[in-house]
């Protein structure tokens, strides 16, 4: 009977040491890592990180946040806290990724989160997901010229773009038109991601994504500064 009661309270001595809110893994997904900068690999503190999901998996449409919004601490460590209920009722199914960001940074890197619901095994992300690194600002001077190497193109059409569509043609909006013969100009690209590749593209006017393009490359935007890149039809 002695051995019975002093289990009893040792219990509830072990149970009234955790802390007020935060229950144990066995009703919250608990995802712990550290924020970087990524140029400069120092720790970040005071950036927001959240659980966040792609509607019906799709890029395009917006990340949206989900649940409450951990910062970092002057480790650059995290940890987010997400019941398992409301994520299963609420998202369950969805792309869900861990994101950060601060003013003065453009985005973050995304660690995808697979599904982890309780009819599953979990995620080999769930826990610890390590760095998260917040993306400087970059910016593209593209000089577009028509100096005759093709006489029988007058205008085409420019496109600049961070991602291919699913098809591998470029999202629309966006193009640019260069019309003329003789055309010389540049277009500024402000708030791109730094060390972040891009496409750019050419069409003649008036054809569809399916033609050839007459042009196609990428560029490495360069964080903190001016990246130039030239094009010519």
């Amino acid at each position: 009977m002695i051995y019975r009661i002093l289990f009893i309270v040792c219990v509830i001595i072990f149970n009234s040491c955790k802390k007020p809110g935060e229950k144990n893994e066995e009703s919250n997904y608990i995802f712990t890592g550290v924020v970087v900068d990524q140029v400069t690999k120092q720790i970040v503190a005071g950036a927001s990180v959240s659980l966040g999901y792609l509607l019906l998996c799709d890029p395009i449409y917006e990340l949206k946040n989900f649940g409450s919004i951990a910062i970092s601490g002057s480790d650059g460590k995290f940890k987010i806290i997400v019941p398992k209920t409301t994520y299963d009722l609420n998202i369950k199914g969805a792309c869900t990724y861990i994101h950060a960001w601060k003013d003065g940074f453009i985005g973050s890197s995304q660690v995808f989160i697979e599904d982890f619901s309780p009819t599953h095994d979990p995620s080999p992300t769930l826990g610890e997901i390590g760095n998260i690194e917040l993306y400087h600002y970059g910016q593209l001077n593209l000089h577009v010229k028509n100096d005759t190497i093709n006489d029988n193109i007058d205008e085409v059409v420019i496109y600049f773009y961070k991602r291919l569509n699913w098809d591998g043609s470029p999202p629309a909006p966006g193009g640019k038109n260069c019309s003329g013969k003789d055309f010389d100009t540049v277009f500024f690209y402000n708030q791109l991601w730094g060390n972040q590749n891009y496409f750019i593209s050419a069409y003649q006017y008036g054809y569809s994504f399916t033609s050839k393009y007459l042009f196609f490359d990428s560029v490495s935007i360069k964080p903190d500064t001016i990246t130039y890149f030239s094009v010519s039809f």
